[in-house]
């Protein structure tokens, strides 16, 4: 879902992107999986980005590192 998510970036397609990343978080919640759970943080942090939504982009960049650093503690 992910990589999904991320060819629809690349494409312009955001609603679409947006779409398999709720997705694939979800799924990731389910499991508990704090590793996949940070790399969807951080596709949603550089989907925002690319848009130029700086805000949103910036609270999926701090998700993204929490997880991150939480994966590697």
């Amino acid at each position: 879902l992910q990589l999904t998510a991320i060819v629809y970036r690349e494409k312009g397609k955001k609603e679409q992107a947006f779409s398999y990343l709720n997705d694939a978080l979800k799924l990731a919640q389910d499991i508990d999986s704090k590793a996949d759970i940070s790399e969807i943080y951080k596709q949603f942090y550089l989907t925002y980005e690319k848009e130029g939504e700086i805000e949103k982009a910036f609270y999926y960049y701090k998700k993204f590192e929490q997880y991150k650093d939480s994966v590697f503690n």
